[in-house]
């Protein structure tokens, strides 16, 4: 996608930007942590990648009651393009993208504007909840010994991740975070409908290019959903590999960002 300048933004307002497949069993838990949000100025964009269950009639009908909610049913093409017609479709200043089988803390967008308003921060990266079961859930503890990050900071954990990715996951996923829009416009970033896995990583490398800062909250504001022995039909578009072993080699294409 080429640079753009034809776009216009919201202020204030935040894009919550979620793909769905097949997510008829969660949504509505997903959905309920957006619209109870505290900070109560955003926008839901639901894209109904081409389910086959009840997700795009349960993504309509909160349409029908919630002006806040738009939804675009689309074929399957998988999550990547699914946010990318999510991040055309926004209009909020910031962008947080949220998975159908996660949730947000009640707290969590006031904690990711407010942090963002007071660093002058380009991201803020907020810490998160595994979900290891209906009734158990642990803070992540991958957390940084410092709140703001330079961008002499970003270069040495970047250089840290590519040795040691599996210890230092902190641009490893792109949920749980909030963007400035008119970076990921204003320079075409767009995530690599190409890949099936760690678009994520290729997408986060393309947004630091142009960030001066990055903030860290310490405090969990994201449930991720890990997948356990009581969800029987658990099916993730974002991490799905299916019979392609090439796509597993996702990760290759993905450092090159």
């Amino acid at each position: 996608m080429k640079n753009r300048t034809d776009f216009e933004l919201v202020p204030g307002l935040v894009s919550i930007i979620t793909p769905v497949y097949n997510a008829a069993s969660y949504l509505h838990v997903c959905v309920g942590s957006a619209l109870g949000q505290s900070y109560q100025d955003i926008e839901v964009l639901l894209i109904d990648d081409g389910s086959i269950d009840e997700s795009g009639k349960i993504c309509d009908d909160y349409a029908d009651k919630d002006a806040r909610i738009s939804v675009t049913h689309s074929v399957n093409r998988g999550p990547a393009a699914a946010r990318n017609i999510g991040i055309a479709k926004s209009k909020g200043e910031f962008i947080l993208l949220l998975d159908a089988d996660d949730s947000l803390e009640p707290n969590a967008i006031e904690l990711f504007v407010d942090k963002l308003d007071k660093t002058l921060a380009d991201l803020a990266i907020g810490n998160f909840f595994s979900v290891k079961s209906k009734t158990q859930k642990e803070a992540n503890l991958a957390c940084l010994p410092y709140q703001t990050l330079t961008q002499n900071d970003l270069v040495d954990y970047t250089r840290a991740y590519l040795t040691r990715p599996d210890k230092h996951p902190l641009f490893g996923v792109a949920w749980g975070r909030l963007f400035k829009s008119a970076i990921i416009k204003s320079n075409g970033i767009t995530f690599d409908e190409s890949l099936s896995t760690f678009e994520d990583v290729a997408f986060l490398f393309d947004y630091l290019k142009h960030v001066k800062s990055a903030c860290f909250i310490e405090t969990a504001l994201y449930n991720y959903m890990v997948p356990y022995a009581e969800q029987k039909n658990y099916q993730s578009a974002c991490m799905a590999i299916g019979d392609n072993h090439k796509k597993q080699w996702g990760y290759k294409v993905a450092v090159r960002h």
